[in-house]
């Protein structure tokens, strides 16, 4: 049984549910009248809710007509700064970007077009495509790599005829002016300096994404009503978004500490569009997804989806990229690897200080996760069906509760 339908959100836990009859009998049976403990319980939390979704494809709208006067189109182009040697550089620039260099390379440089383009909140300017899809992938790689140009929400394109060959004119739908722009670009800047303080003292590149990650997450609350709620904004300046703020933000504050980051898009197991991140850590590819990393009463953040190869994704994440995404197969930088809570065999005592610590530091909740399904069942017949879990406890805890996301082989034991 999944319990936590929707990994990553843990608000509708239920709190403490009828005690399991088995649990108790066995306690009755094996420790009788002999441990003076409180009496003890274990009980099934209850489903998390899923609402991951709300993602928003970009709008893209077409005009059609004619033009006579191609010269002032090629005019207004390199008046806009369009010129061979400034699409040069901006292919240059965009190296190490994924989208970029992963797309065709036939279309670099109306990739660098586009780009300057959106920069310069441009409208009805001279491009060099062919057609239709052309402009729509390559919108879409641009899109995916720069979450700091966050005044758009679509593009809209003029197709016209009249000359030896078609024309296409491109303009961003633009949410907001050069000079709303500027006088915003302060508060992103604020968010950033809190969001990266202390960075520098982190050794290691998973470090660094975990602070990243913990910050939005903690710092955000999932709103489907929250203003620019596809962009950086809701995050950086209103504290409220939904699937693409999140994953917009994580893209935008790693890539300023130089982590190669990119969104990711596509459909949750229910069909929901949904967002996500590819990051790369010491030069491997892992998904995270910071939207199902939403807290709750029970764990401030949910790292169920943190640094998770592409197999953990398969069974609740469909990207469906202009790109393809790379194989993500590592483990190392894995949330649960990294932390010591990964296990491929039954280790009680390497548990019990898990728990103890889980204890100690307050957190009153332990979550591990198995090596694979085999292990799983394992442990969850132990801990749950055997109530072996309460071996593990330390001393002066009354009670436990349990929750599993088996689609990533993790169980977790809520104790008071």
């Amino acid at each position: 049984m999944d319990n936590m339908h929707r990994a990553g959100n843990d608000n509708n836990f239920i709190r403490l549910m009828s005690v399991l009859v088995a649990g108790v009998l066995f306690f009755a049976i094996v420790y009788g009248c002999g441990r003076m403990n409180a009496a003890k319980s274990l009980s099934e939390a209850g489903k998390g809710v899923s609402s991951s979704g709300d993602y928003k494809a970009p709008e893209i709208e077409e005009t059609t007509g004619e033009y006579t006067d191609m010269e002032a189109l090629k005019d207004a182009r390199i008046a806009l700064g369009i010129t061979p040697d400034t699409i040069s550089q901006k292919c240059k620039d965009q190296v190490g970007k994924y989208y970029y260099d992963h797309m065709d390379a036939r279309y670099h440089e109306l990739y660098a077009e586009i780009l300057m383009i959106l920069e310069k909140h441009a409208s009805e300017v001279l491009i060099d495509a062919s057609n239709t899809e052309e402009i729509k992938y390559t919108f879409l790689c641009v899109f995916g790599d720069h979450p700091e140009i966050y005044w758009i929400e679509g593009y809209s394109y003029g197709h016209y005829s009249g000359f030896l060959k078609e024309v296409f004119v491109f303009s961003g739908k633009y949410t907001y002016t050069e000079t709303e722009c500027e006088l915003m670009q302060p508060k992103i800047d604020a968010y950033v300096e809190n969001a990266t303080r202390g960075l520098s003292t982190y050794s290691s590149q998973y470090e660094k994404v975990k602070h990243v990650y913990d910050y939005v997450v903690k710092n955000t609350e999932y709103d489907k009503n929250a203003r620019d709620n596809q962009n950086i904004l809701s995050v950086f300046v209103y504290g409220r978004s939904v699937c693409q703020g999140y994953a917009k933000a994580i893209q935008y504050l790693l890539n300023s500490k130089k982590i190669q980051c990119c969104m990711v898009t596509g459909r949750t197991f229910d069909g929901t569009g949904h967002a996500w991140n590819l990051v790369s850590i010491d030069g491997e590819y892992y998904y995270l997804d910071a939207t199902w990393g939403e807290g709750s009463d029970i764990r401030d953040v949910n790292y169920d989806f943190l640094n998770v190869s592409d197999a953990e994704m398969a069974s609740t994440h469909f990207p469906d990229n202009p790109v393809e995404m790379p194989e993500c197969t590592a483990t190392d930088a894995n949330y649960y690897v990294r932390e010591g809570l990964y296990y491929s065999a039954y280790n009680e005592q390497k548990l019990k200080t898990v728990f103890k610590q889980a204890k100690n530091s307050g957190d009153g909740y332990v979550a591990i996760k198995l090596d694979d399904r085999a292990t799983f069942d394992n442990f969850y017949e132990r801990l749950v069906n055997q109530s072996g879990v309460f071996d593990l406890l330390p001393e002066g805890v009354g009670s436990v509760q349990y929750t599993s996301n088996e689609s990533q082989n993790i169980l977790i034991f809520i104790f008071q």
